[in-house]
C-alpha cells in the first residue's frame, strides 16, 4: 500500500483548523503532516490538535524540512498570491482556498506561472460536494425536471457576532466564489450578467448582500443570492424549475456544524454529511408531489481526488481554470454593480 500524501496546512484559524484539517483526516490516501502557524494561540491550537506533527513559521521552513508532499493555503485573501508563489517555487502541489485571487487578471497570472512551472494547482471549491448540490445535480441529470428554465441558488447566514468580516472581500466575492462556481459547473458558461449589492453603511464598499441574474449560453437563467446578514428564515438553498416540475431543497447536511464543534468522521459517523429526512427536498408538478432523498455530503472526496492527482493517477478535483471562469464572472458582476448595466461576457 502506498504511503498517504503528506499535506501541510498553511494557516490554522477557522479555515485551516475546521474546514481543511478534519477533511484531510477523513480522506483516504491523505494525512495532515505539518502546519504553518505564527500567532501564539494558533500555534497552541495546532499542537493541541496534532501533538505529533511539526509546526513551522513559514512555508519555506516547512518545505525545507522535507515533511510534506503538498500543501493547502487557508489564510486571508490578500495573502493567497504571495504564499502560492512561494509554494510553487518549491515545486509543491498546492491547494488555495477560495477565492484564490482578488480578481481574474491576477488569478490568470498565477495559473500561467503554475502551468509554466508544471506544478499542480487547485482551488478548494468544496461546495461542489455539498449534499444539496449533489442532489440537485443528480436530479437534473436524471431528466425528471425536463428542460431547465430557472435555477435559483441562495447562500444565506445570520450575521456573525463580530459583524461581517472584510477578509473575504465582501459577500459577493466570498459567497459568490461558491455559488458562481457551482452554477457554471452545473449549467455551463455564461453569456451575460446583471448584479446588485447592498453596501454596509459606514463600511462602503464592503457589502453584506448580493443578487445576480445570469443568462447561460444554453439559455438557462440563474438567479444567485448571497446574504451575510440574514433577517428571518432562510429561503430554499436551491430551487430549480424545469418543463416537468420544480424542485426545492433546504440547505444543510449538518457537516459545517459538526466541524465547528471540533467533530471528526470517527467521532460523528452518523452526522457526517448525512441529511435528515425532514430536510429532504421536494419535486412538485401539477400531477404529483414527490420527496427526493438527499445525497450524502462528500467534502473529503476533494482531498481523495487531489491525492490521486498528486500521485499521477487522475485529474485534479477542481480544474483551476474553472475557478478563473467564476472569478471572471464575479468581475463582470462587479462591473454591473458599478454601471447598473447588463454585462455581456
Amino acid at each position: 500500500m502506498q504511503n498517504p500524501v503528506r499535506i501541510g496546512v498553511v494557516g490554522f484559524n477557522k479555515g485551516g483548523r475546521y474546514f481543511h484539517a478534519p477533511l484531510i483526516d477523513a480522506a483516504k490516501g491523505c494525512e495532515v503532516a505539518a502546519i504553518v502557524a505564527r500567532s501564539a494561540d494558533r500555534v497552541a491550537a495546532a499542537k493541541k490538535d496534532y501533538p505529533d506533527k511539526p509546526v513551522f513559521a513559514s512555508i519555506s521552513e516547512m518545505a525545507k524540512a522535507d515533511v510534506i508532499d503538498a500543501l493547502v493555503i487557508s489564510t486571508p485573501l490578500d495573502t493567497h498570491l504571495a504564499l502560492a508563489r512561494e509554494s510553487l517555487a518549491f515545486g509543491l502541489p498546492t491547494i488555495i482556498d477560495k477565492p484564490f485571487a482578488p480578481n481574474a487578471s491576477l488569478a490568470r497570472l498565477l495559473l500561467e506561472e503554475a502551468q509554466a512551472q508544471k506544478v499542480l494547482l487547485s482551488v478548494y471549491q468544496n461546495r461542489r460536494w455539498d449534499a444539496d448540490y449533489l442532489t440537485v445535480k443528480k436530479l437534473i441529470a436524471s431528466g425528471q425536471l425536463g428542460d431547465i428554465w430557472l435555477y435559483e441558488s441562495r447562500m444565506e447566514q445570520y450575521c456573525p457576532p463580530d459583524g461581517v468580516p472584510d477578509s473575504g472581500g465582501g459577500v459577493l466575492l466570498d459567497f459568490g466564489s461558491h455559488v458562481f462556481d457551482q452554477t457554471l459547473h452545473l449549467l455551463g458558461p455564461a453569456e451575460q450578467i446583471y448584479a446588485e449589492v447592498h453596501p454596509i453603511p459606514g463600511r462602503e464598499p464592503l457589502e453584506d448582500r448580493f443578487f445576480a441574474s445570469v443568462l447561460h449560453k444554453n439559455g438557462v437563467r440563474s438567479h444567485l443570492t448571497g446574504d451575510f446578514n440574514l433577517q428571518g428564515s432562510p429561503a430554499p438553498r436551491f430551487r430549480v424549475t424545469g418543463s416537468k416540475g420544480t424542485f426545492a431543497i433546504a440547505s444543510d447536511d449538518g457537516l459545517t456544524a459538526v466541524l465547528l464543534e471540533g467533530g471528526r468522521l470517527a467521532s460523528h459517523p452518523d452526522r457526517w454529511g448525512k441529511v435528515s429526512e425532514r430536510n429532504w427536498g421536494r419535486l412538485e408538478s401539477p400531477e404529483k408531489s414527490q420527496v427526493i432523498a438527499s445525497e450524502d455530503g462528500a467534502w473529503p472526496n476533494y482531498y481523495e481526488q487531489f491525492a490521486l492527482a498528486v500521485r499521477g493517477l487522475g485529474p485534479l478535483p477542481v480544474d483551476p481554470w474553472d475557478s478563473l471562469a467564476a472569478l471572471s464572472l464575479l468581475d463582470a458582476a462587479l462591473q454591473s454593480v458599478k454601471t447598473g448595466q447588463v454585462i455581456k461576457l
